[in-house]
């Protein structure tokens, strides 16, 4: 695709992240901490894929890419021309496997995309290992668990069948979802992974969901649904997130995407003591992209073992999978999380990665729900993205296999997002998920005011799918409000908008949303920017420039 997409600027991801600093003082907190004979969790991250030459490592990249099915293939390509696979696909070097494995460790998760293994292990061993030569890093998997996202105020509703959309019309029309259905998009060919507690595909709304794969991460096989052994209400969470996704009950309650084909990942036990399931979400996230999945709707999100400072998109393993993932070209939504009335308040992880779409919520007349987890991002990113319902929705009952109720959280603001964004993407085959990204922040109800307990506001579902990504025009307009000149620019960048709308300020913001400059007017209608003033804070690439209560417009920088 030949034009600059603003994201792709986080191929910097790419890299392994560094650690830097002696390790040692760290293990023996750890077994001060432990008992005589218990066992810690770390992920032992390796330094590099066993000893590659350039032309090996090439022909390795080539010959894996010719396992992945044609619609991973081509998602790539559109989301990195020329370079769609790279040394993070190879799997983990054999041998370094092998010498952990010879230490009697018990293996919790592998990931070639963090070139590490999770482990569980004696800190005597871990000290062992944390001394290899080929080992990089070691870092700890708290004992502490997370839980799904809760439903809060989950009462039953009586059903009232009004129309094709009964009771879930407001949640769905809120964000535009509406719009889309009646212009005949209902997610047919976009793949959707969901990763949950489980799913109960008995209950009605979901009975006919078309899934193309599924897989228990915590049982290791593929089943879903309860098994012998799970607690009674293992799928709940699960089973009422995927009706929000692909419920099909005309009458009753439709889902966002109800005829997309579905990718099930079971990856949060609930009755877990520690945080494992942050593994199996990383498991789930190099499956899901290995069978073409080109949304990921996670209602799952941690941070009981971070504190705010890890919230900089760059620290938590499962942040950095999910960035990864985006980076390959999957639109990944996941919910920002329901501490917005806690003493964390901030957004969670993965929701704090730079390419993730982060599910805010807010009730049925726009508000903000008070639960809704708020930003900044550690590092001055705004968050959450993009906001939809996700108080009292009205949901699939996953006790009663023809009963709905009402549940609220970003739990469910998340998969509304995630079956909206197969719609755009239904619409728009060729689009990244960096171009979906945009458009879904250009069109937001807040586009031209971001904040951080808002982000970009509310999702307008139509409005992003008729976003032109090259020429940075939102939704319905015919013409821009605010236009900025010359694009690209190297020097002098003129910002001009229709005279008698509102002025008084012209923020300029990175693609990963961190407020780069602020600019107060005394006369309204048009400003010239130094782009030397900002350039100091901004790499060569695409820049946002946003005059509150008028637009944003999208500019190319140079060198």
């Amino acid at each position: 695709m030949a034009k600059v997409l603003p994201t792709l600027l986080i191929l910097l991801l790419l890299a392994a992240p560094g650690f830097a600093g002696d390790i040692a003082p760290s293990i023996q907190a750890w077994s001060r901490t432990a008992g005589e004979d218990e066992t810690i969790a770390v992920w032992v991250f390796f330094k590099d894929k066993g000893p590659l030459t350039a032309a090996s490592e090439e022909a390795k990249v080539k010959e894996l890419a010719l396992t992945y099915p044609q619609r991973t293939i081509e998602r790539r390509l559109r989301a990195r021309p020329g370079r769609p696979f790279d040394i993070g696909d190879l799997p983990l070097h054999r041998p370094y496997v092998e010498t952990l494995k010879a230490l009697g460790v018990e293996f919790r998760a592998f990931s070639r995309w963090l070139n590490a293994a999770s482990i569980e292990a004696s800190a005597d061993k871990i000290g062992e290992i944390a001394g290899m030569e080929f080992v990089s890093r070691v870092t700890r998997v708290s004992g502490r668990r997370g839980s799904p996202q809760p439903e809060t105020n989950a009462v039953r509703t009586p059903v009232r069948a009004l129309d094709q959309y009964g009771a879930s019309y407001t949640q769905l029309a809120q964000i535009q979802v509406t719009d889309l259905h009646a212009e005949g998009y209902t997610g047919a060919g976009v793949v959707v992974a969901i990763f949950d507690t489980g799913f109960w595909l008995d209950h009605e709304s979901i009975a006919g969901v078309d899934v193309i794969a599924e897989h228990d991460f915590i049982n290791d096989d593929g089943v879903t649904a309860n098994e012998p052994g799970d607690a009674a209400s293992q799928h709940n969470h699960g089973t009422s997130c995927l009706s929000l996704l692909a419920g099909n009950s005309p009458g009753i309650m439709m889902g966002a995407a109800y005829e997309a084909e579905y990718i099930l990942a079971k990856t949060e036990d609930t009755t877990m003591e520690e945080p494992v399931e942050e593994d199996w979400w990383i498991e789930a996230a190099e499956w899901a992209d290995s069978l073409g999945a080109q949304v990921i709707s996670s209602s799952l999100c941690y941070n009981d073992w971070y504190t705010y400072e890890d919230m900089d998109g760059e620290t938590a393993p499962i942040t950095i999978a999910a960035d990864r993932a985006a980076v390959n070209g999957i639109a990944v939504v996941n919910a920002a999380g329901n501490s917005g009335a806690s003493e964390w308040t901030y957004i969670l992880a993965p929701a704090d990665g730079d390419s993730v779409i982060s599910a805010g919520a807010v009730d049925s007349s726009g508000n903000r729900a008070y639960f809704s987890s708020v930003g900044p991002t550690y590092d001055g990113r705004i968050k959450p993205t993009i906001m939809a319902m996700g108080q009292s929705n009205f949901i699939a009952d996953p006790l009663d296999i023809g009963g709905y109720r009402r549940g609220s959280g970003t739990s469910f603001a998340a998969p509304l997002i995630a079956g909206a964004t197969a719609l755009v993407l239904q619409k728009n085959p060729a689009w990244t998920s960096a171009e979906v990204l945009e458009a879904i922040t250009a069109t937001g109800t807040m586009a031209a005011e971001p904040d951080t307990l808002y982000g970009w506001g509310i999702l307008q579902t139509l409005d992003a799918s008729n976003y032109d990504p090259l020429s940075g025009i939102a939704g319905r307009q015919s013409m821009p409000m605010l236009v900025a000149y010359p694009n690209p620019c190297r020097s002098d960048l003129t910002v001009r908008w229709a005279a008698g709308l509102p002025s008084g300020r012209v923020l300029v913001y990175d693609v990963q949303g961190r407020l780069l400059e602020r600019f107060v007017l005394d006369h309204g209608g048009s400003i010239t920017l130094d782009v030397d003033e900002i350039r100091s804070g901004l790499a060569p690439g695409v820049a946002f420039v946003v005059v509150p209560g008028v637009g944003a417009a999208k500019v190319l920088i140079l060198e």
